[in-house]
């Protein structure tokens, strides 16, 4: 009997094979994979294959690409006292301040002769004898009485010599844009002054270009953007091609003289304002008038005087306002790094356009200039 339920069950056994068999599981080991439930495989994550690296089947990181684009505020400073090119310009519109200075009698009655007003009429019907001899009056008069005990002829030769001094350098502000370069390193670059910087003895003052000179004072070449050894970092070698704009150069001068030069004559803001406020036209009037014995009334010496103040005054700011400077910019190079002051971080980006040289061509006379500056706009 024993011998037949030992066969009998033998043969279930061998009729539904494993499946009825009751497999037991180590503590702590994984199923295998012919135990696991419903069928379902599981499998254990691999191992990376070295500590702390990601596994083989992890998403990878995409490579770190610099970039250089972007918009980089420069300043340029260009220093035109070894070759005079500003104040040879500036210097023919001071001969009227130079003759105001030297021969004050004559340069007022010369003004007068040659304006178009009512008082010029008044004196070109005059015989020249009685001109020449209201400026010996004049001459006398302002040398004695007014050069002698007021240093006005110092201060007048102050304004000339500022006005010289201020003229001798400028610093162009220009924002460069500078494009994603191509494969073989060729970029587009587009330079734009925004405006200029004029100094006096330590003072700085800025002045925006104006609207209307914008287009002219701007400029598109191409350059060559060379990435340093430490690529992706954001540091190249930034190569710039030639350009040509041209600047209102009279015009801004005469907004930076006004802070920096006549404010410091009576918080005057133009040259009229300064030389009046040197000249008592009330005063001068009254000497003149007791001078000649009342032949000239001490309104008509006032008007006198402040007329050819005028006269001066408009002399040179038309002669000024009416100067254009021709720029050229020739074998310009910068290096593009990566980090500045300001940022500290390297963000694979370039943030600073420095250590740069440019030659300027004015006519036939080169201005060498350096240039630096933060990136302060994007670019694509």
């Amino acid at each position: 009997m024993n011998s037949l339920l030992f066969f009998f069950a033998l043969g279930v056994t061998m009729m539904f094979g494993c499946d009825a068999a009751t497999t037991q599981s180590v503590p702590g080991e994984l199923p295998r994979p012919d135990t696991a439930d419903s069928g379902a495989t599981v499998r254990a994550a691999n191992p990376s294959p070295i500590p702390g690296e990601p596994p083989d089947d992890a998403p990878k990181t995409p490579d770190r690409v610099a970039s250089y684009a972007g918009v980089y505020s420069v300043v340029v400073p260009l220093d035109f006292t070894q070759n005079g090119v500003l104040p040879g310009l500036v210097s023919p519109a001071l001969g009227a301040l130079g003759e105001l200075h030297d021969r004050p009698g004559a340069a007022l009655c010369n003004l007068i002769k040659n304006s178009l007003g009512s008082l010029g009429t008044v004196f070109r019907q005059l015989p020249g004898f009685v001109v020449d001899g209201i400026a010996v009056v004049i001459d006398g008069i302002i040398r004695d009485h007014l050069y002698a005990n007021v240093p006005i002829a110092n201060q007048l030769a102050a304004i000339i010599q500022g006005i010289t001094e201020i003229a001798s350098k400028v610093d162009l502000r220009i924002d460069m844009t500078v494009h994603a370069p191509t494969v073989s390193g060729t970029t587009r670059i587009e330079e734009q002054v925004t405006g200029v910087d004029w100094i006096l003895f330590g003072n700085r003052t800025t002045v925006p270009l104006p609207g209307p000179a914008l287009s002219a004072a701007s400029a598109t070449t191409t350059g060559t953007v060379v990435p340093h050894a430490n690529r992706p970092i954001a540091d190249a070698d930034l190569a710039v091609g030639a350009a040509a704009m041209t600047l209102p150069i009279g015009e801004l001068l005469l907004k930076g003289l006004g802070p920096l030069l006549f404010s410091q004559f009576g918080g005057a803001t133009d040259l009229r304002g300064a030389i009046q406020n040197l000249y008592p036209c009330a005063t001068l009037g009254q000497d003149i008038s007791d001078y000649l014995g009342g032949f000239v009334l001490p309104s008509e010496g006032m008007a006198l005087c402040t007329g050819a103040i005028g006269l001066v005054s408009a002399a040179f700011t038309d002669r000024i306002g009416a100067l254009h400077l021709d720029l050229a910019a020739e074998h310009g190079k910068g290096v593009l790094l990566d980090l500045s002051k300001t940022k500290t971080q390297v963000d694979y980006q370039s943030d600073l356009l420095t250590g740069g040289t440019w030659n300027w061509r004015v006519d036939t006379v080169n201005v060498p200039s350096t240039f630096s500056g933060p990136r302060t706009g994007v670019a694509n």
